[in-house]
């Protein structure tokens, strides 16, 4: 299919490690009575990020399944992913004294299965429906993630404003990229969405799929506000009508 201009992402390149290499450990304040619930939210924050190995490596499996435009976003998407995780890592490291390499191992260890998600990696269209319903739902939940100003550094505060930032432009390519690659089919994709939030109300457990998520316990979106605000934002950012065309 032919297009009027080329699809291009949008990528804010930056160093997690770097920028987090300023934080000394003995400024980071932490209420005590916190620590554990505190750990364990670090914890399947990294597992989350880190868990986009998982989601890439099995794209790869089907690599001819996706465009060239699919593939500039996702090999742009893991290069992110995978700095998110190694700043939660570093964050933990900072906040518990853990050291970062065996954390992340720790974290690769778990097991993961797709088996439950072969009718969205079958297709580019559902693929990128999820994708961008999973990038919004992050979004929406590391906008409250409002503990950060209490750890005694500003670093760390713009940490976790950079991560939502990126999600918020994978959100962005997505939509940017199903617009330009399906505009013929922009009417499926209510129904694709429809099934997305049928798969969240039966609440499965989570599989280290990337996608998927929302059943951890750090995940602070309720399920009303994933199908009428996050469903309903992707639904209406993926169906408007760009004045101009696709921009």
């Amino acid at each position: 299919m032919g297009h009027a201009t080329p699809y291009m992402i949008r990528q804010r390149k930056w160093s997690a490690l770097r920028l987090l290499q300023s934080v000394d450990k003995c400024t980071v304040r932490i209420n005590a009575e916190k620590m554990g619930w505190l750990r364990e939210f670090l914890w399947y924050d990294l597992c989350a990020e880190l868990d986009a190995k998982n989601l890439y490596g099995a794209l790869t499996q089907r690599r001819g399944k996706y465009s060239p435009e699919f593939w500039r976003f996702a090999d742009a998407w893991y290069e992110d992913e995978m700095n998110h995780a190694r700043g939660f890592a570093r964050v933990m490291n900072l906040v518990f004294g853990v050291s970062d390499d065996a954390i992340m191992v720790e974290a690769e260890s778990r097991p993961h299965d797709f088996g439950e998600l072969e009718e969205f990696l079958d297709c580019e269209l559902p693929l990128c429906v999820v994708f961008a319903y999973d990038e919004y739902a992050s979004v929406m939940t590391y906008s409250k993630d409002k503990f950060y100003g209490s750890l005694g550094s500003a670093a760390l505060e713009e940490w976790i404003r950079r991560v939502r930032g990126d999600e918020a432009i994978h959100f962005g390519n997505l939509v940017r990229l199903i617009r330009h690659r399906f505009p013929r089919d922009l009417t499926q994709v209510e129904a694709i969405i429809k099934r997305v939030i049928k798969i969240e109300q039966e609440a499965r457990p989570y599989r280290g799929t990337f996608l998927f998520d929302h059943e951890c316990p750090h995940f602070q979106v309720s399920k009303d506000d994933l199908e009428t605000v996050c469903a309903a934002t992707v639904l209406r950012k993926i169906q408007r009508t760009f004045p101009g065309g696709d921009k």
